[in-house]
């Protein structure tokens, strides 16, 4: 029987513990919380490349621990590659972490609990992580002081006092990981209570929509009946072309809810052509019409991305059937927003416009007639001198004001006569990707937003003045949408994104004196 590495002598003349060699030891004595892992006597592998995976060893609890392991992430997939080392784990989401970030090459020293996933305590950047190829990282606690080394230097160190003792674990970010030659010194110490596994944070909206397994962009509502509506683009992976596999390409789908969000049903295609149909943004009206907005995309000769304009289709029974022949509204700006619907009952739809070597900016579209027909795109910040690569949305403010926010710097501008006329874009005071807007019944302006991983700021001034970020989750795919529940909850979904990207939700409590998770009922 070959071991999965060498064992550093303890400290404290504690005896060196093995760790589980093969697959039969690593079931018995390691718990997986997620991801595809195998052991195979030499190394231990997590292939599934999209979202968080962990695992933690039952059996090695410390308190001062050194934890160190070698790690390889794959060329594979677009998202982070990275490799993770925890320890002083009391549960499945209470331990501090190393993140070493292949793509970005850098070193994240995090801290993980039940309402904050993702406590950043400091990081690194400039680093070489290659992927495809093996680095050595390690994780040290000793007191309070934690410091992590790379490759035998030490790249980060700082003083948390929040955990004390736990087992150790590995995991994974986006990236499909191969670990080795795993090395443990530490100080032996019982947990008050044993090691858990804590319930999951979210509930999983859509793990398969049927066109690939990769879910992304989900856009929620809640319906007059109750129902809660959440559609998000289903293929194959970020883009989907039309392949052997997947002939039409990407398409838009939907599914249910008729508990705030607790089951969902199967998924039921919205709107699929024999393009990349993407970005899909849902929205009822006063009359209760469904507006579904998304964007399309081929290919050119080139190998470059064409394109193809925003469309609409509508609902006139709940979600039930669609309209088959889409609207276009515009056919050289994108969406990434729903349709809001003004007291007049005009239509505010918040594009963006984008092109190498053009510039990117800001619109929005104004519709008089219910949606039929719409205006020229009216653009917003062209002239800022920031890049806004945009993804607009739009919300009405109490004294009759919209706000516009824009990604990435987050800038925002606003209009005082329905869209028509706007400020110049400036700078919000924080950065993001992919704003959607919520006001609340008391009032609150949630924006949600990418970056860092999932988050919101909120307002409790008409967004004179912005708090946060609030984590919502580790996971960095976002496009976040949110909805309102009856009792005054607030239903937020986002996606992984990485191979086999699902759509996940969670609830928030929101109110002016601040917003936070709340658990899974």
């Amino acid at each position: 029987m070959t071991s999965l590495g060498l064992l550093l002598p303890w400290v404290l003349g504690q005896e060196p513990l093995p760790l589980p060699l093969t697959q039969a030891a690593f079931e018995s004595e390691w718990v997986v919380v997620a991801g595809d892992w195998s052991a195979d006597g030499t190394q231990l592998e997590q292939r599934r490349a999209g979202g968080f995976a962990l695992t933690f060893c039952r059996t090695q609890s410390n308190g001062d621990v050194s934890f160190q392991a070698e790690f390889n992430p794959l060329d594979e997939g677009t998202g982070v590659r990275a490799a993770i080392l925890a320890c002083r784990s009391r549960s499945s989401n209470e331990f501090y972490f190393a993140h070493f970030d292949s793509r970005n090459s850098q070193v994240i020293l995090v801290r993980s609990d039940r309402s904050q996933p993702w406590s950043e305590i400091t990081r690194r950047g400039g680093l070489s992580i290659p992927a495809g190829q093996w680095s050595t990282g390690e994780i040290r606690c000793a007191g309070d002081r934690l410091t992590v080394r790379l490759n035998g230097q030490e790249v980060l160190s700082a003083t948390d006092a929040t955990l004390k003792a736990g087992v150790v674990g590995l995991g994974t970010s986006q990236g499909h990981v191969l670990f080795r030659n795993l090395q443990v010194q530490g100080e032996k110490a019982d947990i008050q209570g044993g090691w858990r596994m804590a319930k999951p944070s979210h509930v999983v909206v859509c793990s398969d929509a049927g066109a690939g397994g990769y879910e992304a962009f989900p856009d929620v509502v809640r319906l007059q009946n109750g129902d809660l509506l959440c559609v998000m683009y289903a293929g194959y992976g970020h883009v989907s072309l039309p392949s052997e596999a997947l002939p039409k390409g990407g398409r838009v789908c939907a599914v249910r809810s008729r508990d705030n969000g607790q089951t969902w049903s199967p998924a039921q295609i919205v709107y699929d052509d024999d393009v990349d149909n993407r970005d899909p943004h849902i929205a009822q009206l006063a009359d209760g019409t469904l507006m579904c907005t998304f964007f399309s995309l081929s290919k050119k000769p080139d190998g470059a991305y064409d394109l193809l304009g925003t469309h609409l289709v509508r609902s006139f029974d709940g979600g039930q059937t669609w309209e088959t022949d889409a609207i276009i509204i515009s056919d050289t700006y994108a969406c990434s927003a729903p349709v809001r619907e003004q007291p007049d009952g005009s239509l505010v739809l918040g594009l963006y416009y984008e092109r190498p070597g053009t510039g990117a900016w800001g619109a929005v579209v104004i519709s008089t007639d219910k949606g039929e027909t719409w205006s020229a795109p009216i653009d917003i910040g062209r002239e800022s001198g920031h890049y806004h690569d945009a993804e607009t949305d739009t919300c009405r403010l109490a004294n009759g004001d919209l706000l516009a926010v824009m990604r990435p710097c987050m800038c925002y501008a606003k209009s005082s006569d329905g869209g028509r006329t706007w400020t110049p874009s400036q700078p919000i005071g924080f950065e993001g990707h992919a704003a959607y807007l919520l006001r609340t019944s008391t009032g609150v302006i949630l924006v949600a937003h990418r970056l860092p991983g999932t988050a919101l700021h909120y307002s409790t001034d008409e967004g004179a003045t912005w708090h946060g970020p609030v984590p919502v989750d580790t996971v960095g795919g976002a496009y976040p949408s949110l909805c309102e529940l009856p009792d005054g909850r607030v239903f937020c979904v986002y996606y992984e994104e990485g191979e086999g990207s699902d759509i996940r939700g969670k609830w928030l409590r929101v109110s002016t004196e601040g917003v936070s998770v709340i658990e899974p009922e």
